[in-house]
């Protein structure tokens, strides 16, 4: 009889762990078995299994009777290393196994059908024929260097018998990335990701564990549980980019990290591979360039200096940049980082903003034509036809302020009637199949303009002929310390996409970002900005931990914030100036009529969770009401 651990395929919110069964026949750990749980039969994976002699006693002194697995259903479905790093993913998030485990392995993969259907033969083969040490490294460079490289460490690994892996943020990037490495190897690459259908899926997975050679496996997160024992190279690109971090809905965690374990776990070599790394990927080896260069022509447009003409969207320089190239055929991109038409309306008399009442945010003005204008909520998607007078005080005196992409759009057809506008955000691009369409069409329209935000950078990677920043500067007056970084990683992706110009037109022409796009200089902007960091002890200085609370009470709110920080305190057993705890409410204090809090906790770099089990004692027991998130991506 054996006694197993099992982690159950499912979404539903389980703490305190894995759960206990027993089995007659021997499992292996990355088995799916069938369980009974809560009354209902579900899959769960076996993540450790021990002979009974082994565990007799706690069998015997435990609360409750064992409950026996129905069946297995598939065998070695999932990489065994995998499954033993489920634990310390969901202690190192605070987030449960079983909600992890679930966003890796997708849904029509789970159907009980699906899962009858791969039987006995899914089998990891064959080992690995030569021990490795585990070894992380960068490669920061332009993508067509960086694909180089990659077909270079891969030859080099399936020349020793090793397969190779390389993961990807999203669903374009990845089909981009295999498109691009599968060449010449193409009976034995592979891809997985989230947009395929079940049979696909099924198919790619089966045909992975069986392969008799090595392979290159190319995808998203699903390319993680089915890594073949003998990987010998897990390549991590686009490192930098923020669809990594799954922080929109739980369970809240970073996909760079299980790749970072994964790869310790089985002995790999791990390459972060980006044009621009984040900071924290700073304390690896260095094998990248500190400048990058560019053909591009690259400058600034001070648009700051009073004018007697008034406010224009479009300084002379740009409008007469516009004119030289539509003249020529020649296709342009523009960006702005706000969507809609307008981001504030105020009242001139009262300085009210005109806020969601639901939110406590902004109405943001969408539409092109006056009669088409609407207000709506970025945040609970609220709209509300287009006030003429002040809720406040009733003034008539309502004015928009800024720039969104709907007025860049406005814009460019008074000026450029006769030319095709195309637009790129998430207003116009509801699926990728729909942004694909539009970028096609765009690439077949010699002499056509682009408006779009940062969601282009997702599905653009080739060069194109004129890029334009044209509304970019209210990015800087978010309140987070990871905004400058931000912007130079926007930024320069879009110089390294310009073949012939590179124009930023801004209000504050001497930030020293700029200055750093413009000269590609990397090095002196991570320097600065690691410096920075060090000086107001924010990550890679420190761990960070962002804990969230919300409430329709706001008295609630704050009394159970205070009640946790002081609990919080009280338990922290390690007593230095390292150690930090902060409250301070959201940058949007309220969503949905409900108020949102924050607080956060500095930890010596590289001490969670190990050094503070109070402190993740204390996290796991929080009811789903509060969200904690790990060195976050935002503050806001």
């Amino acid at each position: 009889m054996w006694i197993l651990e099992v982690t159950p395929i499912s979404r539903s919110f389980l703490k305190g762990g894995p759960l206990t069964y027993f089995s007659i026949k021997k499992p292996e750990i990355g088995d799916v078995v069938e369980i009974n749980l809560r009354g209902k039969n579900i899959p769960a994976l076996v993540i450790s299994g021990d002979k009974l002699e082994s565990k007799k006693a706690a069998v015997k002194s435990g609360p409750f009777a064992l409950k026996k697995i129905n069946r297995i259903m598939v065998d070695k479905m999932v990489n065994c290393d995998f499954a033993k790093i489920l634990k310390e993913l969901s202690d190192y998030f605070i987030a449960p196994s079983s909600s992890i485990l679930c966003f890796f392995l997708p849904k029509p993969l789970l159907n009980k059908n699906v899962l009858d259907k791969f039987g006995k033969n899914t089998v990891f083969l064959p080992e690995k024929p030569l021990s490795s040490n585990f070894k992380a490294s960068i490669y920061q460079a332009e993508r067509t260097e960086r694909i180089k490289y990659y077909r270079g460490i891969i030859r080099e690994s399936l020349s020793r018998g090793c397969s190779a892996a390389i993961l990807l943020p999203t669903v374009s990037s990845a089909q981009d990335a295999f498109a691009d490495l599968k060449t010449g190897l193409e009976e034995r690459s592979f891809i997985l990701h989230s947009d395929m259908s079940s049979k696909e899926i099924s198919a790619g997975w089966k045909n992975i564990s069986q392969s008799a050679q090595p392979i290159v496996l190319v995808g998203t997160a699903l390319i993680l549980p089915v890594l073949r024992q003998d990987t010998g190279v897990l390549v991590v690109e686009e490192e930098s980019n923020e669809h990594y971090y799954h922080s929109l809905r739980r369970p809240f965690f970073d996909l760079r990290k299980a790749a970072e374990l994964m790869a310790k776990k089985m002995g790999l070599h791990l390459v972060f591979g980006d044009i621009i790394l984040r900071l924290d990927s700073g304390t690896h080896s260095h094998e990248y360039p500190g400048r990058l260069l560019s053909s591009a022509e690259s400058k600034i447009i001070d648009v700051g200096k009073p004018s007697a003409e008034g406010f224009k969207i479009f300084s002379p320089e740009i409008t007469d940049l516009l004119s030289r190239v539509i003249a020529k055929q020649e296709s342009v991109i523009l960006i702005g980082h706000r969507r809609g038409f307008s981001p504030t309306t105020l009242c001139q008399d009262c300085g009210q903003t005109v806020v969601c009442p639901n939110c406590s945010s902004p109405l943001v003005l969408h539409g092109q034509e006056q009669i088409r204008k609407r207000f709506f909520c970025h945040y609970c998607l609220k709209k509300e036809e287009v006030m003429e007078r002040c809720p406040n005080c009733s003034s008539w005196k309502l004015a928009s302020y800024g720039v969104g992409v709907e007025k860049l759009g406005e814009e460019l057809k008074r000026l450029y009637p006769k030319v095709k506008l195309f637009r790129f955000d998430r207003d116009a691009v509801k699926s990728r199949k729909e942004a694909l369409s539009i970028k096609q069409e765009f690439l077949d329209s010699p002499g056509s303009i682009m408006v779009a935000t940062e969601i282009f950078l997702n599905y653009f990677r080739n060069p194109l002929p004129h890029i334009i920043i044209a509304a970019m500067d209210g990015l800087f007056s978010l309140p987070d310390y990871r905004m400058h970084e931000r912007i130079m990683s926007f930024l320069i992706r879009l110089r390294s996409l310009a073949q012939k110009t590179f124009t930023i037109q801004t209000r504050l022409p001497n930030h020293p970002v700029f200055s750093y796009v413009v000269s590609g200089n990397i090095f002196g902007f991570q320097n600065d900005e690691l410096e920075e960091r060090r000086k107001l002890r924010y990550p890679p200085a420190v761990d960070l931990l962002k804990i969230t609370y919300q409430d329709q009470n706001r008295q609630k709110l704050i009394a159970n914030i205070s009640a946790l920080a002081k609990k919080i305190r009280t338990g922290e057993t390690v007593k230095n100036q390292n150690f930090e705890c902060v409250d301070f409410p959201a940058f949007v204090m309220r969503i949905r009529g409900r108020f949102r809090w924050h607080m956060l906790l500095k930890l010596e770099r590289g001490s969670w969770p190990e050094k503070h089990p109070k402190i993740a004692e204390i996290l796991k027991n929080l009811p789903p009401s509060w969200a904690i998130q790990i060195d976050p991506p935002s503050l806001l």
